[in-house]
């Protein structure tokens, strides 16, 4: 099977601005916003932001939270400023302890993020009202252009503007979007009202260099050349009003590409791909601030999302041009406690869904209880690759094959397209077959591309492959290594370090996939490992024919024209979750490692999750770090610290090993494994109750403390003493509650989990992908299956010769 591509008439992109949206900072540091692209000091890049909502996490740990956001590649934060946390009662501003908003974008700037604030008056985020305060939800000119409403909006965007003084882009600060309201479908007749809605912001000294709107829906509302839209899109949607597994038709345009960016089918359940009629998006960038990292579960719809699945969605939505990628959301919370009701989205406030009344966990890469799900490494590899290519990627042009998929069934074809910046010019080939909803995709057997050059012919592989099904890439094409360039390879690029003259790209294999790479002739090979050189006159190639090259790194040493030394390492896809890149000790550095990494630019944060080799914990780290005596830790001895040349995956380098048990362990050895007991304390018709036992002072010596629940019924609540503390419901899996956050109040607290009871009637109105099970001889049931304890232990390794430069 033939894939082709015509490429001879294929121009660079245009991306110059077509309107007013830049800003600077102090030092000059220009932000421009051009037809196709976000500038900064002129050189085209691809944010990638990911969304935290401040007031649904512990201000205690914004700091980590953050780190471990710019650990997995985020340099933007987006987050929603909830009216209703801010201002419950009318006149009696709140921010204070988890809402004080000015702390938060303090740690933003601290540690060089940006931040694009959502700021309403209506946010929607699953709160009650959507973010609008009672008093104010249903006067009858709420969301309208009405003086009283904008005089009350005003009020709120002046107290915003208090919290972000000195913290906007033009200050020095990491302030640089605000989106004004959210989901406002009005079409044309709303353009009045947003407007407003910016003029008012303008007037209160919120002034950054671009506002936007969200943009999905055929009304929704997007005043010309003053705001920008921005899409999204979720794998599910667990707000549809039915209890069965989605169609095809339905949901599967999601995994597919097409033509056109504003379509968000999934947002709304829109069966048909819709446009702004009255607007011209090809004359915007394509930005998104909601492409779905996870999904909440409502009572009704309880979906559990597999890593491939998220991955594909953004993969497609990148592939169709996106040059902003944000995701929704990327780090859980838990709603606040108000001071008259509940925060969370009830029934009617503002839709009929039902949610849990704390949990706002999202299945996100970064539970509400800090912990990192699967799907953070996997984000981590694709943001690296934004992070580092994204200069030669937002101005690339989406371009179809001759053998284009039309319809979500169509399986006569893989579904393909191509983003290049012309003929020649660095292109990115991006497949996905992954489709949550369309189980028929079959595997496509002996397919090659052909792309069309006005000169020649380029077909690769060199091999024909089998596209499999449920498959997620993306192949470079012309890929500029220096002044040569890769022409093809069939390995997803990760990211690009140089030390001492060298340069190291680093590439991912492709599970079940052939490596090969075709050389540009200019190259000089000066070494192979892992490769056999295949005769060819279009290039020299290499090619790997192993299906499965497990922990080893693949090597190609080379030097170009002139005379740069490039050294490409091709490493498997769990060696490359296993990678991190961060800013440490004064320049960028590599670090290989099972355990979870965040770092400051003076301080490197190892987090491990102990288990059968609970003792330990290792990794190696490139370039090597000097002065080994100027190395300290905290909680934690260093066993071991050697260099290492027998590392194929990282340049020369050094091997750290740790012993993880606190100083205090032998204090601890009897608690090293926690046991915990549960006691029955309550049955009745609706719900049982159990006291958990756990030892006195869990935490003490651990850095967290996990409780892995698997239950059988309808929902679970977690109580101290007599107080709710935190709720779920059950999609079929077990649930994780972090202790850390409660760690003040739990040696004197007794602790109760209480799961309300589920029978085979209340299945039957239940969406779920992963069976409830409940015994036969039961009508109604509630039981704990299990509670496993993760111990997570943290080691901070600082330089002592290095003042702390964050």
């Amino acid at each position: 099977m033939d894939i082709c591509f015509d490429l001879r008439n294929l121009k660079q992109a245009e991306y110059k601005p077509k309107f007013n949206m830049e800003g600077f900072d102090p030092n000059g540091n220009h932000i421009q916003i051009t037809k196709r692209c976000f500038e900064y000091n002129g050189n085209p890049i691809i944010p990638v932001m990911g969304e935290i909502h401040f007031s649904r996490c512990e201000k205690k740990y914004w700091e980590e939270s953050i780190l471990k956001m710019k650990a997995c590649g985020i340099n933007m934060i987006a987050t929603y400023i909830f009216w209703i946390h801010h201002e419950e009662i009318q006149g009696e501003f709140d921010w204070t302890g988890n809402r004080n908003l000015h702390e938060f974008l303090k740690l933003c700037k601290k540690h060089k993020v940006w931040v694009h604030l959502r700021i309403g008056p209506f946010c929607h985020g699953e709160v009650r009202n959507g973010g609008i305060p009672d008093w104010a939800y249903r006067k009858n000119y709420t969301r309208k252009n009405h003086p009283k409403w904008l005089m009350l909006t005003r009020n709120l965007y002046k107290q915003i503007f208090l919290q972000l003084e000195g913290l906007f882009y033009k200050q020095g600060g990491p302030v640089v979007a605000i989106q004004l309201e959210n989901e406002y479908h009005r079409g044309k007749k709303g353009i009045p009202y947003i407007k407003a809605l910016k003029r008012i912001a303008v007037d209160c000294g919120i002034d950054v260099p671009y506002y936007t709107c969200t943009g999905w829906g055929q009304e929704a509302t997007i005043p010309e050349k003053e705001v920008l839209p921005t899409f999204g899109g979720y794998v599910a949607a667990p707000w549809a009003m039915n209890h069965r597994r989605f169609k095809p038709e339905e949901k599967s345009a999601e995994f597919i590409y097409k033509h056109y960016l504003p379509r968000d089918v999934s947002i709304g359940i829109r069966n048909t791909e819709e446009e702004i009629d009255y607007l011209d998006l090809s004359e915007y960038p394509r930005f998104t601030c909601e492409i779905g990292s996870g999904i909440q579960i409502t009572h009704h719809r309880r979906p559990n999302l597999n890593w491939s699945e998220l991955l594909a969605i953004v993969n497609v939505r990148v592939g169709e041009g996106v040059n902003l990628v944000g995701y929704y959301m990327f780090h859980g919370g838990s709603n606040p406690v108000g001071k008259l009701t509940k925060l969370h989205e009830s029934p009617f406030r503002p839709s009929l869904l039902v949610y849990p009344k704390f949990s706002y966990d999202f299945q996100a890469p970064i539970g509400e209880f800090l912990h990192l799900n699967l799907s953070y490494r996997y984000y981590k590899v694709f943001n690296y690759f934004l992070n580092h290519f994204g200069s030669l990627l937002a101005t690339a042009k989406p371009f179809f094959p001759k053998q284009e998929v039309s319809s979500v069934t169509d399986i006569r074809y893989p579904r393909t397209i191509l983003r290049s910046n012309g003929e020649n010019k660095s292109s990115f080939l991006f497949v996905n077959t992954c489709d949550r909803y369309f189980d028929n995709t079959p595997d496509f057997e002996q397919v090659q591309f052909t792309f069309t050059l006005k000169d020649q012919k380029l077909v690769v592989p060199h091999d024909p492959v089998t596209i499999k099904k449920d498959s997620t890439f993306i192949w470079p094409l012309f890929f500029p290594i220096g002044d040569s360039k890769i022409i093809f390879a069939s390995v997803q690029p990760i990211f690009k370090i140089k030390h001492k003259n060298i340069s190291y790209y680093y590439f991912m294999q492709i599970p079940g996939y052939q490596i090969e790479f075709m050389l540009d002739s200019s190259c000089r090979v000066n070494s192979v490992a892992g490769f056999k050189r295949v005769t060819s006159e279009s290039g020299i190639i290499f090619c790997n024919f192993s299906m499965d090259i497990g922990d080893a790194c693949l090597e190609i040493s080379l030097n170009s024209k002139t005379d740069q030394k490039t050294v490409l390492k091709t490493v498997s896809l769990n060696t490359a979750l296993n990678l991190w890149k961060v800013y440490l000790w004064k320049q960028e550095r590599i670090i290989y490692s099972t355990a979870d990494i965040r770092c400051t630019p003076n301080t490197l944060y190892i987090t491990y999750i102990a288990g059968s080799n609970r003792d330990q914990v290792t990794f190696d780290i490139y370039p090597p770090i000097n002065d080994i005596e100027d190395i300290k830790t905290g909680g934690a001895s260093l066993q071991e610290l050697v260099e290492t040349t027998d590392s194929s995956i990282l340049p020369s380098t050094q091997r750290l090993k740790y012993n993880i048990r606190p100083k205090t362990f032998k204090k601890l050895k009897k608690l090293n494994k926690l046991n915990v007991e549960t006691k029955l304390v309550k049955n009745n018709w609706v719900k049982r109750k159990w006291e958990v036992i756990i030892p006195p002072n869990p935490l003490n010596g651990r850095n967290d403390v996990f409780l892995e629940i698997d239950y059988i019924g309808d929902s679970i609540e977690l109580y101290l003493n007599d107080v709710l503390v935190w709720d779920d419901f059950n999609r079929g899996v077990p649930v994780q509650i972090g202790l850390k956050r409660w760690k003040d109040v739990l040696p004197s607290a007794r602790m109760y989990l209480v799961i309300k009871k589920i029978s085979r009637m209340g299945l039957k109105r239940i969406y779920t992908e992963r069976l409830i099970s409940i015994p036969k001889y039961k009508w109604k049931y509630a039981q704990i299956s299990s509670i496993k304890v993760k111990e997570e232990y943290e080691i901070a390794l600082s330089r002592l010769c290095l003042c702390d430069q964050t």
